[in-house]
């Protein structure tokens, strides 16, 4: 798959923008969210996390934007470290996202969004593999790559989803 194909800009839905409007404005409204939503605590202690995201076989993976990447099993009620990839973590760099190949039941591909430690001001969008819940950190294969600045105050984000056509969504 080429980097053309698996990499597209971003695009925000009309839809997509109009439902998280709401929802957030029906919360800022009421003050809490409707009673259809149920509040469950799966890991606690938590000071940096990110984001979430759940693999196609039911684990839930969880970032901490200092660089671990951990994984919590609904089956067992358990969580585990998968590794930690070494990262920028000032202002609001760090690890951002994650987003599961279309093919990872075959290939156990994952996609990481973070800002890589050392003095080069950039942001990337890795491929890593997978062994049961360990990160193969030796097996990364970095997809894109841009500078960016360290020392500007703006909002870094890392969310990234795959399309049912394979696209990478970034």
């Amino acid at each position: 798959m080429t980097n053309t194909r698996l990499l597209k800009d971003l695009q925000v839905t009309t839809t997509n923008f109009i439902f998280y409007f709401l929802l957030l404005l029906g919360v800022a409204v009421f003050g809490q969210l409707p009673d259809s939503f149920q509040q469950v605590n799966l890991v606690t202690g938590l000071t940096n996390s990110v984001t979430m995201e759940f693999s196609p076989d039911g684990r839930i993976f969880l970032l901490d934007r200092y660089g671990e990447v951990l994984i919590y099993r609904t089956n067992t009620q358990t969580t585990t470290s998968a590794g930690t990839i070494p990262v920028f973590h000032e202002n609001e760099d760090g690890l951002l996202g994650i987003a599961f190949d279309p093919n990872f039941s075959v290939n156990n591909f994952m996609y990481l969004y973070y800002s890589p430690e050392g003095n080069l001001a950039v942001n990337r969008v890795s491929r890593y593999t997978l062994n049961g819940d360990d990160i193969v950190l030796g097996s990364e294969v970095i997809i894109l790559e841009w500078s960016t600045s360290r020392t500007a105050r703006w909002h870094s984000a890392g969310d990234m989803a795959f399309d049912s056509a394979g696209n990478l969504y970034i």
